[in-house]
């Protein structure tokens, strides 16, 4: 089922990602809405839209606070892109609020590949595709077969050794 991205002033429409981890692009970044005011929670907390792309043209919207409770969102992003505290300290950025100007979010975040975790969600009739930021591949499922290791079965403790 397609998506319509707000905030995009062409009304782009694309399909969704399906379902599954994968590792995406952040192809466009929205940190005004239509009206060009800033883009809010329910809560009036600000934040950013992030739109991720795969290699097939589908898309997924992730939203990352840069104030109140759920800031976690922006901070896991940058870590999950590549970035330090110590780095973008360096670049002058000290606060998440930096990244709801357009130039420094995307100069940051814009052409970044990061793995993700698309999930759908139902709400009453309403489709929704949850997306999560994923630290890299690290997974042994994620190695070539020949660089994983066999695991080591168990052993059972002796019959003397179990306690009771």
């Amino acid at each position: 089922m397609p998506i319509d991205i707000e905030g995009d002033a062409g009304g782009d429409r694309a399909e969704r990602i399906p379902d599954g981890e994968l590792e995406a692009e952040i192809v466009r970044i929205f940190c005004a809405g239509k009206e060009g005011g800033p883009l809010k929670t329910k809560a009036g907390d600000r934040k950013i839209r992030i739109i991720f792309g795969d290699e097939n043209g589908c898309e997924a919207m992730y939203e990352a606070m840069v104030e109140g409770p759920a800031k976690f969102k922006i901070a896991r992003l940058l870590k999950h892109a590549g970035h330090s505290s110590d780095m973008l300290a360096a670049e002058g950025i000290t606060e998440y609020t930096h990244f709801l100007d357009q130039r420094t979010a995307e100069r940051f975040l814009k052409g970044q590949r990061v793995r993700i975790n698309v999930t759908t969600r139902f709400d009453g009739d309403k489709e929704y595709a949850d997306v999560e930021t994923l630290p890299a591949a690290t997974s042994t499922a994620e190695i070539a077969p020949a660089e994983q290791k066999p695991k080591a079965k168990a052993k059972a403790p002796a019959r003397e050794d179990v306690p009771f």
